[in-house]
């Protein structure tokens, strides 16, 4: 038999028969999931009749909101599902036959793996077309390639058009910097995924940048695996297949936000930290300096903080001071880029600052996006690896640590993550999340049977593969239709200007978007923006232009209606 064979691998724990004796700690967690999955389903279908969920044009500020409300229920269905049946397969206590050469063959990473890197990379790249309509969605998304076209122009800012200095607060994009003098404009994030999609921009190839990374992410994952379990070479294809079958993954990595590149380079990282015997081992302070610029410093921090304080706490006192040397240098020069380029920061956490509506049910809608939008199997084998804390190899304790971080600093900030998919904040870590799964498979296969368990991941993944990752996409789909619409139809005016009142439509402001050089005809204006002033003087620069009005709005697809409560009989 083939060693990549789960059937041909030890299993880690003592075997104990799959049934009414199988371990009380699988069936906890079988019915802790459960319960949150139904809590989760009740809490989003009471949302839904309220007004923090409806997109309401008056409110600008309840967009995560308005998407999970959307979208998490039928996902929680599917992840209660899966595990009531889960359950009642554990109770008949049967083994779930599979052909051992069809395990041979799933198993064998030789194959598996490049295959499902395969697999995330068409998906995806497809998926800016079909599922995204080519369209950054949020102003998160619209700056890396608006501060790319600025790299590309040989600038590290944008000389704004002299005749448009009085006004130029009517084009900015959200997200964008205007200098204090009011000459130029960048960005307002750290530049190293802008940089990164600049050559893919410069060759029209920028919607291959985030399924490229996922598929780098899947790889490195795999390289962890073999790293952390070399006498086990299939749990790669877990890991692998943890990170390729994930919807977060997919569907994120159809759209422009810089998370897949935080993905990929902490995972990366990680499996550079792994190998301290190996020259390579010292390229990770570089790759994680490069991930501390991508867009926003926390993010690498929050995931590399637990293992750089493991070579303190483990008197590697040579990798330690090189680590600290080689990020100390990276940060100051990110500060200055933030002193220089980007003073009043748009992405400042507001820390321990609770403000907004709705806060402590955002947190546990970020929860609740953890088990909704991974593969199936997930959840439970995550728990069990939580449940068998003690017996995790120290990398793995590390990766959890580093969840947590992420995860609490998150809660602490007053803002939410938009529209994302999924728990987008969690992306620096999903590589350690998904490991801990790959641990916990490994604990399942101890405590209930080697076939059983197998059946179950590959049933969950197969389910994932058939309805879950389907239902995200028709999801993301829908929700961004109608914007891409929008969009489409002002760059087709015959027109130099499209006045624009985000107002009349929820959501719309996203929709002023226009190139750094603001050569890009129409130009896309926020009149809300304007005092009288400015606005005759905007109408003598451009005698030919356009007011989109509500009812224009509505047709493309935009909520233009107020919430009004529902009158009981």
């Amino acid at each position: 038999m083939n060693s990549d064979s789960p059937l041909a691998a030890p299993i880690s724990a003592e075997a104990m028969p799959a049934g009414r004796r199988g371990l009380p700690a699988l069936w906890i967690i079988l019915l802790i999931i459960a319960v949150i999955a139904a809590l989760g389903i009740s809490l989003m279908e009471e949302m839904k009749d309220g007004p923090l969920a409806f997109p309401d044009f008056r409110n600008w500020f309840n967009a995560f909101f308005v998407t999970t409300a959307a979208t998490e229920p039928a996902g929680l269905y599917l992840v209660l599902g899966f595990t009531i049946i889960t359950g009642f397969g554990l109770w008949l206590g049967k083994k779930i036959w599979l052909p051992e050469t069809w395990a041979t063959r799933i198993f064998d990473s030789r194959i598996a793996v490049p295959t499902l890197a395969l697999f995330s990379l068409i998906f995806s790249a497809a998926g800016v077309w079909l599922v995204m309509h080519n369209r950054p969605l949020a102003a998160d998304e619209n700056m890396p390639d608006f501060q790319a076209r600025i790299f590309l122009s040989g600038q590290l800012q944008e000389t704004i058009p002299e005749k448009l200095r009085p006004i130029v607060q009517t084009f900015t994009p959200l997200n964008a910097v205007i200098s204090a003098d009011r000459t130029r404009w960048n960005q307002a994030y750290l530049p190293v995924y802008a940089a990164l999609r600049a050559p893919f921009l410069f060759l029209h190839l920028q919607t291959l940048v985030n399924p490229l990374l996922g598929a780098v992410a899947m790889m490195s994952m795999a390289g962890v695996c073999r790293i952390l379990w070399p006498e086990k070479p299939w749990l790669s294809v877990a890991g692998a297949a943890f990170v390729a079958l994930s919807p977060q993954v997919l569907i994120t990595g159809m759209t422009s936000y810089a998370m897949p590149a935080h993905l990929a380079l902490n995972t990366v990282w990680l499996w550079l930290y792994l190998r301290p015997k190996s020259r390579w081992f010292w390229c990770a302070p570089i790759v994680g300096v490069l991930a501390v610029g991508l867009h926003s410093p926390f993010v690498h921090a929050l995931f590399a903080a637990p293992f750089l304080l493991r070579l303190v706490l483990d008197r590697r006192w040579k990798p330690a001071a090189v680590f600290a040397g080689i990020y100390l240098a990276g940060c100051v020069g990110y500060y200055f880029w933030w002193h220089f380029f980007a003073p009043v920061n748009a992405a400042s956490t507001g820390l321990f600052s609770i403000q907004r509506p709705g806060y402590a049910i955002g947190q546990a809608i970020n929860f609740l996006n953890l088990m909704s939008w991974s593969a199936l199997p997930v959840p439970l084998l995550t728990g069990l690896a939580i449940w068998k804390y003690r017996q995790l190899p120290v990398p793995l304790r590390d990766g959890a640590m580093a969840c947590l971080l992420t995860f609490v600093f998150y809660a602490m900030i007053s803002f939410d993550q938009g529209l994302g998919w999924g728990n987008r904040y969690f992306h620096g870590v999903l590589g350690c999340y998904y490991l801990l799964a790959v641990f916990g498979l490994d604990v399942l296969i101890g405590c209930s049977g080697k076939k059983w368990a197998l059946g179950c991941v590959l049933s969950g993944c197969l389910v994932t593969v058939l309805l879950l990752i389907p239902l995200r996409a028709w999801q993301a789909e829908k929700f961004v239709r109608p914007f891409a619409v929008a969009q489409e139809r002002f760059q087709k005016m015959d027109v130099d200007l499209v006045l624009l009142d985000p107002r009349m439509a929820w959501y719309s402001s996203d929709l002023r978007r226009n190139n750094p050089s603001l050569t890009n005809r129409p130009l896309i204006s926020n009149v809300a923006v304007l005092d009288q002033d400015q606005a005759v003087l905007l109408r003598k620069m451009f005698p030919k232009r356009h007011f989109a009005t509500q009812e224009e709005l509505g047709s493309y697809g935009l909520s233009t209606r107020p919430w009004t409560p529902i009158v009981g009989h």
